[in-house]
Protein backbone atom coordinates (compact mmCIF):
# COMPACT_ATOMS: atom_id res chain seq x y z
CA UNK A 1 0.00 0.00 0.00
CA UNK A 2 1.38 3.50 -1.30
CA UNK A 3 2.80 5.45 1.82
CA UNK A 4 -0.13 8.50 2.41
CA UNK A 5 1.00 12.29 2.41
CA UNK A 6 -0.58 13.91 5.88
CA UNK A 7 -2.19 16.92 5.79
CA UNK A 8 -0.49 18.32 8.46
CA UNK A 9 2.26 17.07 11.25
CA UNK A 10 1.52 17.16 15.08
CA UNK A 11 5.71 17.57 15.78
CA UNK A 12 5.94 20.05 12.24
CA UNK A 13 8.64 22.63 13.25
CA UNK A 14 6.15 25.29 12.64
CA UNK A 15 3.99 24.00 15.59
CA UNK A 16 6.44 23.77 17.87
CA UNK A 17 7.49 27.15 17.07
CA UNK A 18 3.46 27.81 17.93
CA UNK A 19 3.51 26.23 21.15
CA UNK A 20 6.91 27.41 21.63
CA UNK A 21 5.41 31.04 21.85
CA UNK A 22 1.91 30.05 23.11
CA UNK A 23 1.53 27.72 25.92
CA UNK A 24 -2.00 27.27 26.00
CA UNK A 25 -3.59 28.09 22.51
CA UNK A 26 -6.88 27.17 24.28
CA UNK A 27 -6.40 28.80 27.69
CA UNK A 28 -5.22 32.00 25.58
CA UNK A 29 -8.58 31.91 23.55
CA UNK A 30 -10.44 31.54 26.90
CA UNK A 31 -8.78 34.73 28.20
CA UNK A 32 -8.71 37.22 25.01
CA UNK A 33 -11.11 35.29 22.80
CA UNK A 34 -8.46 34.91 20.45
CA UNK A 35 -4.54 34.19 20.45
CA UNK A 36 -1.73 37.50 20.72
CA UNK A 37 0.53 36.07 18.51
CA UNK A 38 0.34 33.16 15.30
CA UNK A 39 3.39 32.08 13.77
CA UNK A 40 3.89 33.93 10.10
CA UNK A 41 3.53 30.47 8.31
CA UNK A 42 1.85 28.68 10.46
CA UNK A 43 -1.37 28.32 8.09
CA UNK A 44 -3.49 28.57 11.28
CA UNK A 45 -6.91 30.31 10.43
CA UNK A 46 -6.48 30.27 6.87
CA UNK A 47 -3.13 31.65 7.50
CA UNK A 48 0.18 31.21 4.88
CA UNK A 49 1.97 28.18 5.39
CA UNK A 50 5.61 26.75 4.90
CA UNK A 51 4.78 23.83 2.70
CA UNK A 52 6.78 22.12 -0.07
CA UNK A 53 5.51 22.92 -3.07
CA UNK A 54 7.01 22.65 -6.78
CA UNK A 55 7.32 25.11 -9.42
CA UNK A 56 5.03 25.08 -12.68
CA UNK A 57 7.38 25.54 -16.04
CA UNK A 58 5.66 28.24 -17.47
CA UNK A 59 5.51 28.09 -21.45
CA UNK A 60 6.67 31.78 -23.02
CA UNK A 61 3.07 32.36 -24.40
CA UNK A 62 1.27 31.14 -20.73
CA UNK A 63 0.03 33.73 -17.91
CA UNK A 64 0.16 32.05 -14.55
CA UNK A 65 -1.96 32.65 -11.48
CA UNK A 66 -0.48 31.10 -8.10
CA UNK A 67 -2.26 31.45 -4.58
CA UNK A 68 0.70 32.54 -2.42
CA UNK A 69 3.22 29.84 -1.94
CA UNK A 70 0.26 27.02 -1.83
CA UNK A 71 -0.13 24.51 -4.53
CA UNK A 72 -3.02 25.64 -6.10
CA UNK A 73 -2.91 27.47 -10.14
CA UNK A 74 -4.92 28.98 -12.81
CA UNK A 75 -3.17 28.64 -16.36
CA UNK A 76 -4.17 30.37 -19.27
CA UNK A 77 -2.66 29.62 -22.59
CA UNK A 78 -2.89 26.88 -25.52
CA UNK A 79 -3.46 23.20 -24.83
CA UNK A 80 -1.08 21.56 -23.58
CA UNK A 81 -1.25 18.12 -21.35
CA UNK A 82 2.32 17.74 -20.25
CA UNK A 83 5.63 19.57 -21.40
CA UNK A 84 4.83 22.86 -23.68
CA UNK A 85 5.65 20.89 -27.06
CA UNK A 86 2.80 18.35 -26.15
CA UNK A 87 -0.87 19.00 -27.32
CA UNK A 88 -2.57 21.13 -29.91
CA UNK A 89 -0.53 24.17 -28.24
CA UNK A 90 2.56 22.36 -28.98
CA UNK A 91 3.28 22.81 -32.37
CA UNK A 92 1.66 26.02 -32.72
CA UNK A 93 -2.11 25.36 -33.26
CA UNK A 94 -4.33 27.93 -33.68
CA UNK A 95 -8.16 28.45 -32.01
CA UNK A 96 -6.36 26.07 -29.15
CA UNK A 97 -6.87 28.07 -26.12
CA UNK A 98 -6.73 26.53 -22.40
CA UNK A 99 -7.92 27.68 -19.33
CA UNK A 100 -6.30 24.98 -16.88
CA UNK A 101 -7.15 25.37 -13.16
CA UNK A 102 -5.00 22.61 -10.88
CA UNK A 103 -4.87 22.10 -7.21
CA UNK A 104 -2.07 20.06 -5.73
CA UNK A 105 1.04 19.66 -8.85
CA UNK A 106 2.47 16.26 -8.36
CA UNK A 107 0.75 15.63 -5.28
CA UNK A 108 0.93 11.63 -6.06
CA UNK A 109 4.55 11.72 -6.82
CA UNK A 110 6.01 14.40 -4.51
CA UNK A 111 9.24 16.08 -5.88
CA UNK A 112 11.72 18.27 -4.10
CA UNK A 113 10.35 21.56 -2.98
CA UNK A 114 10.69 23.72 -6.05
CA UNK A 115 11.33 21.66 -8.82
CA UNK A 116 9.93 22.60 -12.10
CA UNK A 117 7.52 19.89 -13.32
CA UNK A 118 5.00 20.26 -16.16
CA UNK A 119 1.23 19.44 -16.53
CA UNK A 120 0.54 15.84 -15.21
CA UNK A 121 -2.78 14.59 -15.78
CA UNK A 122 -2.20 11.28 -13.54
CA UNK A 123 -0.42 13.08 -10.77
CA UNK A 124 -1.77 16.02 -10.25
CA UNK A 125 -4.59 16.04 -7.16
CA UNK A 126 -7.32 17.89 -8.73
CA UNK A 127 -8.03 19.71 -12.21
CA UNK A 128 -10.55 21.71 -14.21
CA UNK A 129 -9.39 21.40 -17.66
CA UNK A 130 -10.85 24.24 -20.27
CA UNK A 131 -9.95 23.37 -23.89
CA UNK A 132 -10.90 25.35 -27.28
CA UNK A 133 -8.48 22.23 -29.07
CA UNK A 134 -8.03 19.06 -27.53
CA UNK A 135 -7.67 15.07 -27.07
CA UNK A 136 -9.33 14.05 -23.52
CA UNK A 137 -9.70 10.79 -23.75
CA UNK A 138 -6.02 10.10 -24.72
CA UNK A 139 -4.67 12.88 -22.26
CA UNK A 140 -6.96 11.26 -19.31
CA UNK A 141 -5.94 7.89 -20.64
CA UNK A 142 -9.84 6.76 -20.48
CA UNK A 143 -10.80 3.68 -22.34
CA UNK A 144 -12.17 2.98 -25.93
CA UNK A 145 -15.93 3.36 -25.33
CA UNK A 146 -19.14 2.54 -27.67
CA UNK A 147 -18.31 6.06 -29.40
CA UNK A 148 -14.27 5.56 -29.51
CA UNK A 149 -12.14 8.10 -28.36
CA UNK A 150 -12.48 11.93 -28.28
CA UNK A 151 -9.66 12.19 -30.87
CA UNK A 152 -11.47 10.01 -33.41
CA UNK A 153 -11.53 11.56 -37.22
CA UNK A 154 -14.85 13.59 -36.31
CA UNK A 155 -14.21 15.20 -33.83
CA UNK A 156 -10.00 15.49 -33.67
CA UNK A 157 -9.48 18.43 -32.00
CA UNK A 158 -12.64 19.71 -30.82
CA UNK A 159 -13.07 21.59 -27.76
CA UNK A 160 -13.98 19.99 -24.26
CA UNK A 161 -13.84 20.43 -21.09
CA UNK A 162 -12.02 17.55 -18.31
CA UNK A 163 -12.57 17.28 -14.81
CA UNK A 164 -10.38 14.88 -12.19
CA UNK A 165 -9.62 14.64 -8.58
CA UNK A 166 -9.86 11.92 -5.98
CA UNK A 167 -14.31 12.29 -5.69
CA UNK A 168 -16.25 14.38 -8.13
CA UNK A 169 -19.65 15.31 -7.02
CA UNK A 170 -22.33 17.23 -9.19
CA UNK A 171 -25.35 18.17 -7.28
CA UNK A 172 -28.37 19.33 -8.59
CA UNK A 173 -31.45 20.78 -6.11
CA UNK A 174 -33.64 20.79 -8.43
CA UNK A 175 -32.59 17.83 -10.73
CA UNK A 176 -29.21 17.32 -13.06
CA UNK A 177 -29.44 16.87 -16.68
CA UNK A 178 -27.15 14.85 -18.65
CA UNK A 179 -27.41 15.69 -21.74
CA UNK A 180 -25.71 15.24 -25.61
CA UNK A 181 -26.43 16.96 -28.81
CA UNK A 182 -27.45 20.01 -30.36
CA UNK A 183 -29.42 22.99 -28.67
CA UNK A 184 -33.64 22.41 -29.47
CA UNK A 185 -32.94 25.05 -32.24
CA UNK A 186 -31.12 21.98 -34.72
CA UNK A 187 -29.02 25.13 -36.30
CA UNK A 188 -26.06 24.70 -33.62
CA UNK A 189 -22.69 24.18 -35.22
CA UNK A 190 -19.54 22.47 -33.50
CA UNK A 191 -16.46 24.81 -32.02
CA UNK A 192 -15.07 24.43 -35.64
CA UNK A 193 -18.15 26.20 -37.15
CA UNK A 194 -18.90 22.63 -38.90
CA UNK A 195 -22.22 20.73 -38.68
CA UNK A 196 -22.89 18.09 -35.81
CA UNK A 197 -22.50 15.17 -37.45
CA UNK A 198 -24.41 12.62 -34.61
CA UNK A 199 -28.24 13.35 -33.88
CA UNK A 200 -28.17 10.90 -30.31
CA UNK A 201 -24.12 11.16 -29.40
CA UNK A 202 -23.51 8.30 -26.63
CA UNK A 203 -23.65 8.76 -22.94
CA UNK A 204 -21.05 6.38 -21.73
CA UNK A 205 -21.17 5.47 -18.20
CA UNK A 206 -17.77 3.52 -17.26
CA UNK A 207 -16.81 2.14 -14.22
CA UNK A 208 -13.45 0.87 -13.44
CA UNK A 209 -12.24 2.87 -17.04
CA UNK A 210 -12.59 -0.50 -18.57
CA UNK A 211 -14.32 -1.43 -21.99
CA UNK A 212 -12.82 -4.86 -22.22
CA UNK A 213 -14.40 -8.11 -22.27
CA UNK A 214 -14.42 -11.20 -19.67
CA UNK A 215 -14.78 -15.47 -20.40
CA UNK A 216 -17.68 -16.69 -18.54
CA UNK A 217 -18.80 -20.33 -18.99
CA UNK A 218 -22.08 -21.26 -21.20
CA UNK A 219 -23.79 -24.48 -20.41
CA UNK A 220 -25.32 -26.80 -22.82
CA UNK A 221 -27.57 -29.43 -22.46
CA UNK A 222 -26.74 -32.35 -22.71
CA UNK A 223 -24.02 -31.81 -20.19
CA UNK A 224 -21.47 -31.89 -20.21
CA UNK A 225 -21.77 -29.60 -23.03
CA UNK A 226 -19.72 -26.17 -21.95
CA UNK A 227 -18.18 -23.31 -23.79
CA UNK A 228 -16.52 -20.15 -22.86
CA UNK A 229 -18.17 -16.66 -24.53
CA UNK A 230 -16.60 -13.13 -24.28
CA UNK A 231 -19.01 -10.59 -22.49
CA UNK A 232 -18.87 -7.08 -22.64
CA UNK A 233 -18.33 -5.27 -20.12
CA UNK A 234 -19.62 -1.95 -21.34
CA UNK A 235 -23.13 -2.72 -22.74
CA UNK A 236 -26.03 -0.84 -23.54
CA UNK A 237 -28.43 0.41 -20.87
CA UNK A 238 -31.84 -1.24 -20.95
CA UNK A 239 -34.69 1.21 -21.48
CA UNK A 240 -37.69 0.64 -19.28
CA UNK A 241 -40.47 1.05 -21.07
CA UNK A 242 -39.89 -1.33 -23.64
CA UNK A 243 -38.27 -4.08 -21.27
CA UNK A 244 -41.36 -3.95 -19.01
CA UNK A 245 -43.95 -4.43 -22.92
CA UNK A 246 -41.84 -6.94 -23.62
CA UNK A 247 -42.12 -9.26 -20.45
CA UNK A 248 -45.69 -8.38 -20.68
CA UNK A 249 -45.81 -9.65 -24.41
CA UNK A 250 -43.60 -12.75 -23.69
CA UNK A 251 -46.20 -13.42 -20.89
CA UNK A 252 -48.49 -13.34 -23.40
CA UNK A 253 -47.57 -15.70 -25.57
CA UNK A 254 -46.37 -18.18 -22.60
CA UNK A 255 -50.29 -18.32 -21.74
CA UNK A 256 -51.36 -18.68 -24.99
CA UNK A 257 -48.81 -21.96 -25.94
CA UNK A 258 -50.10 -23.15 -21.91
CA UNK A 259 -54.04 -23.06 -23.49
CA UNK A 260 -52.65 -25.00 -26.10
CA UNK A 261 -50.96 -27.13 -24.26
CA UNK A 262 -53.84 -27.84 -21.28
CA UNK A 263 -56.48 -28.10 -24.47
CA UNK A 264 -54.76 -30.44 -26.00
CA UNK A 265 -54.64 -32.37 -22.68
CA UNK A 266 -58.36 -31.80 -21.92
CA UNK A 267 -59.42 -33.41 -25.30
CA UNK A 268 -57.21 -36.20 -24.60
CA UNK A 269 -58.49 -37.18 -21.52
CA UNK A 270 -62.08 -36.76 -23.16
CA UNK A 271 -60.83 -38.73 -26.09
CA UNK A 272 -59.52 -41.71 -23.93
CA UNK A 273 -62.23 -41.59 -22.02
CA UNK A 274 -64.78 -42.28 -24.78
CA UNK A 275 -63.01 -44.43 -27.00
CA UNK A 276 -62.96 -46.67 -23.72
CA UNK A 277 -66.11 -46.72 -23.10
CA UNK A 278 -67.41 -46.71 -26.69
CA UNK A 279 -64.82 -48.24 -28.92
CA UNK A 280 -67.05 -50.55 -30.44
CA UNK A 281 -69.89 -48.57 -31.22
CA UNK A 282 -67.84 -45.11 -32.61
CA UNK A 283 -66.38 -47.52 -35.20
CA UNK A 284 -69.46 -48.92 -36.26
CA UNK A 285 -71.08 -45.46 -36.82
CA UNK A 286 -68.27 -43.73 -38.33
CA UNK A 287 -67.03 -45.94 -40.27
CA UNK A 288 -63.11 -45.34 -39.39
CA UNK A 289 -60.80 -46.93 -36.80
CA UNK A 290 -62.27 -44.96 -33.56
CA UNK A 291 -59.11 -42.87 -32.47
CA UNK A 292 -58.30 -42.03 -35.89
CA UNK A 293 -60.70 -39.23 -36.49
CA UNK A 294 -60.83 -37.94 -32.98
CA UNK A 295 -56.80 -37.95 -33.00
CA UNK A 296 -56.73 -36.25 -36.52
CA UNK A 297 -59.28 -33.59 -35.20
CA UNK A 298 -57.84 -32.62 -31.83
CA UNK A 299 -53.97 -32.65 -33.69
CA UNK A 300 -55.48 -29.87 -36.25
CA UNK A 301 -56.50 -27.78 -34.33
CA UNK A 302 -54.01 -27.78 -31.47
CA UNK A 303 -51.43 -27.41 -34.22
CA UNK A 304 -52.96 -24.48 -35.21
CA UNK A 305 -53.11 -23.00 -31.78
CA UNK A 306 -49.28 -23.63 -31.46
CA UNK A 307 -48.66 -22.19 -35.19
CA UNK A 308 -50.07 -18.93 -34.08
CA UNK A 309 -47.96 -19.19 -31.02
CA UNK A 310 -45.07 -19.71 -33.03
CA UNK A 311 -45.57 -16.92 -35.28
CA UNK A 312 -46.39 -14.46 -32.71
CA UNK A 313 -43.32 -15.23 -30.61
CA UNK A 314 -40.94 -14.45 -33.84
CA UNK A 315 -42.70 -11.75 -34.36
CA UNK A 316 -41.98 -10.59 -30.44
CA UNK A 317 -38.03 -10.93 -31.32
CA UNK A 318 -38.38 -8.34 -34.35
CA UNK A 319 -40.43 -5.60 -32.04
CA UNK A 320 -37.82 -6.07 -28.63
CA UNK A 321 -34.96 -8.29 -29.39
CA UNK A 322 -33.49 -6.81 -33.09
CA UNK A 323 -31.40 -3.61 -33.12
CA UNK A 324 -33.88 -2.51 -35.91
CA UNK A 325 -37.25 -2.82 -33.34
CA UNK A 326 -39.20 0.02 -33.12
CA UNK A 327 -39.16 -1.21 -29.30
CA UNK A 328 -35.67 -2.33 -28.92
CA UNK A 329 -35.32 -3.39 -25.23
CA UNK A 330 -31.45 -1.71 -25.53
CA UNK A 331 -30.98 1.89 -25.80
CA UNK A 332 -28.98 3.19 -28.40
CA UNK A 333 -27.21 5.86 -27.05
CA UNK A 334 -26.43 5.00 -23.50
CA UNK A 335 -23.41 2.79 -22.35
CA UNK A 336 -23.41 1.50 -19.33
CA UNK A 337 -20.49 -1.01 -17.40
Amino acid sequence: MAKKTPIWEPKDKYLTEFENSIPSLSEEMKLQGAPHEIPATSGIFGGEANESVVNYKKALAESVLRYGNRNAWITFGTDRPAGDASGYGGPGARNASRIDIVVGRMASNPQPTGAQVDNSFIADAARIYLSQATNLDEYFGIADGAAGQVNSSDIDGHSGIGIKADAVRVIGREGIKLVTGFSTSHDEKNSRGGNITRANPPIELISGNNTGTFPMPHFELPFPGVRMEQINYLQPVAMGENVREAFLELSGIIDKMWNALMSSMIQQNLMNTTIGANAAAIGRLSGIPPMAGITTMIYARNQSRMYKAKATKVLWEQYFLKPWAYRYVCSRNVFAT
